[in-house]
């Protein structure tokens, strides 16, 4: 078959006076300069088949009725040659996907295309295969089905490598800071390689939809907005992106008509599904190490030197102040004396552009909430700055996965700060809980940052109860409230080392004697 596929020779019959026909290898298409035999293969293939289609429609040269059949020996030949080129595929994808690696400098394509070359190639390439397998129209459906589940296998198989190789690069992209605009931002390789992943994501998502595959794995990468027609239906001389747009002209086959038994292939959504995970769990890995950066180590330029953010809680919570009691100048939950409506959700809403608002509302500030405000300024207007930053060099998913992954991060600093009994006054009780009530503010501005079931996490429900029952000194409400999240593992270790720093015998007793 090696020998077949460079060059290779077939019989046409019932074409009068062309009897043989010679396909030689392209060197370029569509502007592509192709030197990887994988795809030449699939060049000799496309004239292959363009050929068989044209006699079932056209007839012969002479003006004789089309031909609608063709001989045992045709039929054989023709599978032969596209089973050969799936083997070979399957054989040199981890070479093919490689050398797109090698040749990107992960840099984005474009000012719109924010994503590096190889993630296009790496798909475009996938997708030419699909319109060639789903362009035949020899009516064995046999074969058919199960050169598409083999394609799946190849499809998940690059996909895999793809994105295990650039995560590696991502883990030690994601920990260089580099300065921009003012402040310090993950560097650019770092952001176009989490641009890859989303890219990654949509083009896997339409190759998908185009099979027929729709899993539940899908919807965890992105929102499941549904495919606009024109994404779906383009063909590969459209194949690019369209850079920050929510819908993408990806060049993938129109809808052909297909086995519907595809759809019941239990390994098949399994081996998709695999895939999908896979580039799920690495983006957030990603988005977490870059947020996880840039919440400890909170770095800007000029003469505003912003400290890590568990450092700037425990300096509001411990710094000298005015005011002899926070009585009747504070409530726990908002400034006004109540908490925020959090019933309502809002919805999972993509991060804009612009800046993000931080600052809270004049009109239900309180002396305790100004002078909380004016010590998280800095802190926040810096968070401004580097999201607003991000925005201009990530798509809006990955601007999103990173400020959720931020929020996570200012949840821990918060709960580290408990842990560690730094809180034990009621005025640093409510300095903290003021603290956090304004990062969630901002985090969630007023419904253009993170959506409301997002940023109002359980944990930070866990903190706003635990301040709360510290405050009064209710010990034997933490008791109770460590006694509901038995079954929480986390939720259980924050509660216990909180209750542990309070340095209560009576109530580490109890615990013990329970045998928790």
């Amino acid at each position: 078959m090696a020998e077949l596929l460079p060059q290779f020779t077939v019989e046409a019959p019932g074409v009068p006076g062309q009897d043989r026909l010679v396909v030689r290898p392209e060197t370029t298409h569509q502007g592509r300069t192709y030197t990887k035999p994988t795809l030449q293969a699939f060049l000799h293939l496309r004239k292959f088949n363009d050929l068989c289609v044209s006699i079932q429609t056209e007839g012969g040269p002479d003006g004789t009725m089309p031909v609608v059949s063709f001989s045992p020996r045709f039929m054989s030949l023709f599978r032969g040659v596209v089973d050969g080129f799936l083997d070979w595929i399957k054989v040199e994808v981890d070479i093919w996907v490689q050398q797109a690696i090698v040749n990107d400098n992960f840099n984005p394509t474009s000012e719109d295309e924010l994503h590096s070359t190889s993630c296009t190639d790496v798909f475009w390439s996938l997708s030419e295969v699909l319109t060639f397998l789903q362009g035949i129209q020899m009516g064995d459906k046999a074969h058919w089905s199960q050169s598409m589940e083999t394609y799946v296998m190849v499809l998940c198989a690059s996909v895999r490598h793809y994105i295990s190789e650039i995560s590696k690069i991502a883990r030690h992209e994601s920990l260089r800071l580099e300065e921009k605009a003012g402040a310090y931002m993950p560097s650019d390789v770092a952001c176009t390689l989490i641009n890859d992943f989303v890219m990654s994501a949509r083009y896997l998502q339409i190759i998908s939809g185009n099979l027929n595959i729709r899993t539940s794995a899908l919807n965890e990468i992105l929102d499941d907005a549904p495919l606009d027609p024109d994404e779906v239906n383009s063909g590969p001389d459209n194949f690019k992106s369209t850079g920050n747009s929510k819908a993408n002209s990806f060049g993938l086959p129109g809808d052909q008509t297909r086995p519907s038994a595809l759809d019941r292939q239990t390994s098949t959504i399994s081996t998709t599904s695999a895939a999908q995970s896979l580039m799920h769990r690495e983006m957030n890995q990603t988005s977490r190490m870059v947020a996880l950066c840039l919440v400890g180590n909170i770095r800007m330029m000029g003469s505003r030197i912003v400290k890590p953010i568990r450092q700037i809680i425990q300096h509001i919570i411990n710094k000298d102040s005015f005011f002899s009691s926070v009585k009747n100048l504070f409530s726990f939950g908002s400034s006004s004396g109540s908490t925020p409506d959090l019933s309502k959700s809002d919805g999972m809403i993509m991060v804009r552009t612009s800046s993000l608002p931080w600052q809270r509302k004049a009109t239900t500030s309180t002396p305790l909430s100004a002078e909380v405000a004016e010590d998280m300024a800095p802190t926040l207007a810096y968070f401004d700055d580097v999201m607003s930053c991000a925005a201009t060099r990530l798509y809006p998913h990955a601007v999103y996965l990173i400020l959720e992954e931020m929020w996570v991060q200012v949840l821990q600093c918060a709960e580290d700060v408990l842990e560690a009994g730094d809180a034990k006054s009621e005025l640093s009780l409510a300095r903290l809980g003021e603290s956090v009530m304004q990062l969630w503010e901002f985090f969630h501005a007023d419904g253009q940052g993170l959506g409301i079931e997002v940023v109002q996490r359980p944990r930070i429900k866990t903190i706003q109860q635990v301040i709360q029952l510290l405050r009064a000194k209710d010990m034997e409400g933490l008791i109770s409230m460590h006694s509901l999240f038995v079954r929480d593992a986390a939720a259980r270790a924050f509660v216990s080392k909180t209750m542990k720093a309070t340095g209560d015998r009576s109530v580490l007793d109890y615990l013990k004697s329970t045998g928790d």
